[in-house]
């Protein structure tokens, strides 16, 4: 079994938008949205720096690059801001296996920090010299801690917000709040190996959702998950 997204993200986006699904069978329009609260690591911000210049999304069924900033939603994360900007995001490929809709978009709330983001991704496609902007931003990385102490990681959480659209304008939404990322990636890679390793798994390419189902992440400690529609109810 091979099993890419065990960790924070992509499996709690997974079991949320796979769950939605069930909930909007003829679901033609995906949107999920990330709110993440706290400092990152060196290995998170070189990411971040690897995709400035390629803000992908799928419509109808193909992975498309569109401009950073270029597509706005309003999400309920809880907490202001509503307002969320493109983002990349891996839940662009496992959404799509996951629960077979054809377009999705992923965001990130349009904190500062974002907006900041994504002014420097805009900044980089019009400067002909983008490799060394790029090398600038990374020697910033390299002298920037190695990411969260301990006590930043404890307090820090994430929100996940996912809806779904059909054909007729219908929607529906479920917003999912987990405590600290980074420790709960491994808490989520942990319990997938252990499943694997007690002969729990499914032979290929597997989305977390497709392993081991949408209540997947129900099993953690301090994990909140709400509806934000009328077919569900809170959880």
């Amino acid at each position: 079994m091979v099993l890419p997204g065990a960790g924070f993200d992509v499996a709690p986006s997974d079991c949320l938008v796979a769950d939605l699904a069930t909930r909007c069978p003829d679901g033609r329009y995906l949107r999920l949205a990330l709110a993440a609260h706290g400092g990152i690591s060196r290995g998170t911000a070189r990411t971040i720096l690897d995709h400035l210049d390629s803000f992908l999304i799928r419509r109808n069924g193909k992975i498309t690059q569109v401009a950073a900033g270029s597509l706005r939603h309003a999400f309920d994360f809880g907490e202001p801001p509503d307002a969320a900007l493109n983002a990349v995001l891996g839940d662009v490929s496992t959404a799509y296996r996951s629960t077979g809709i054809a377009n999705v978009e992923t965001y990130a709330q349009a904190d500062r920090r974002y907006r900041n983001l994504t002014r420097i991704s805009r900044l980089i496609n019009v400067l002909l010299a983008r490799r060394g902007l790029i090398r600038l931003l990374n020697i910033l990385v390299d002298r920037a801690p190695p990411g969260p102490s301990e006590a930043e990681r404890l307090a820090s959480y994430a929100i996940l917000v996912a809806e779904i659209e059909a054909g007729n304008g219908e929607r529906v939404a479920a917003r999912l709040r987990v405590p600290d990322p980074y420790g709960f990636t491994a808490k989520i890679a942990v319990a997938a190996a252990a499943r694997a390793l007690h002969g729990d798994v499914k032979i290929g390419y597997q989305t977390p959702a497709l392993a081991y189902g949408a209540d997947f992440i129900r099993q953690f400690e301090d994990v909140r998950w709400d509806y934000l529609s009328d077919r569900g109810q809170s959880h």
